[in-house]
């Protein structure tokens, strides 16, 4: 209901605008779902977003509020890319190696924040959000410096190609990334929903003083928590870079980190839920790239679209919630 009220605004926007809604509509079904390349770059954007998305739930079952996953995501990218550059190794040795070298690189970055907070109380929205320019500026400085090419415009050299996430369909672009982002969702809810150790996590995080007295080392959760949620971001970095452009450069997260916020919330944070908001938002955001395109508005009004999704999500809920009863 949130999607059909959510596009249903855009297209009255669209209209409002004096474009055609006709052609805007067709744009946007053709670059989504028209044709196996329509279908394969929806699936190339929503490979991130289950990722990340299922990174944002954990945080958000715990009660730690992580909005640091843009810059868990360019650590992740950085460390995969150290690896991908310099160790031609066996594709069998490269992907488990780049896959364990993002998540912990993610995780050791994300837990810096659950550290802090449960040391000293700090709040963990203000260090995750000061981290994300802390990865940013990392990020400029290493493909301008130790991991730069002698190109006028900063990036790292190519990725080695065993180093590089397969192709799932010969000829297309969808990767190897998408089936770690579909495995981590399931992995994730097993953990969450069916482990001692997940319970024990949502515990700390929906009642601290219970989970104490129960035996529940809450600080120590926390930090678990906010570990899991930096490596599974970190994944989705390595994805981009070792599946998607095969380099690093500026702004390779591409806002991934901060669009997986709603599409956790949208999901209710449940990670078996995420695998499939995910999808649908990956299939979503390339058809109104499509018909930003085609009725010739900049591509950056996207976030204006998840503006409207988020406002349809806040509509729906309400309805759903409340009823008009007849007396």
């Amino acid at each position: 209901m949130a999607v059909v009220v959510s596009l249903l605004l855009f297209f009255i926007i669209i209209g409002g605008l004096g474009f055609s809604v006709s052609d805007a509509f067709w744009s946007f079904v053709n670059s989504s779902v028209g044709s196996l390349d329509a279908i394969s770059e929806s699936l190339v954007k929503a490979s991130p977003l289950l990722i990340v998305g299922t990174s944002i739930a954990i945080a958000f079952q715990s009660n730690v509020i992580n909005i640091g996953a843009e810059g868990q995501m360019i650590v992740g990218a950085i460390f995969a890319t150290w690896f991908g550059i310099n160790f031609e190794w066996p594709l069998i040795v490269s992907i488990p190696i780049i896959i364990g070298l993002s998540f912990a690189a993610g995780g050791v970055f994300g837990s810096v924040a659950g550290y802090i907070k449960a040391k000293w109380g700090v709040n963990e929205i203000l260090t995750t959000i000061m981290m994300n320019y802390v990865a940013i500026y990392t990020l400029d400085y290493v493909v301008r410096g130790p991991l730069s090419t002698p190109d006028p415009w900063p990036r790292s050299p190519r990725f080695f190609g065993s180093a590089v996430f397969p192709r799932i369909i010969p000829g297309l672009r969808v990767h190897f990334g998408l089936i770690i982002g579909v495995v981590g969702c399931i992995l994730a809810y097993i953990y969450l929903f069916k482990t001692p150790g997940g319970f024990g996590l949502r515990t700390a995080g929906a009642s601290p003083e219970i989970a104490t007295r129960s035996g529940i080392n809450v600080e120590r959760k926390m930090i678990l928590a906010m570990f899991l949620s930096g490596g599974f971001a970190g994944l989705g970095g390595a994805g981009e870079v070792a599946g998607v452009h095969r380099y690093l450069s500026d702004g390779i997260s591409a806002g991934y980190g901060f669009l997986a916020i709603p599409v956790a919330l949208i999901a209710r944070l449940r990670p078996q839920l995420v695998l499939f908001v995910g999808t649908l938002f990956g299939f979503l955001i390339t058809g109104i790239h499509g018909a930003f395109r085609t009725v010739g508005l900049p591509v950056q009004g996207v976030d204006m679209y998840i503006g409207l999704v988020m406002i349809a999500v806040l509509f729906t809920g309400y309805m759903v919630r409340y009823r008009v009863r007849r007396v």
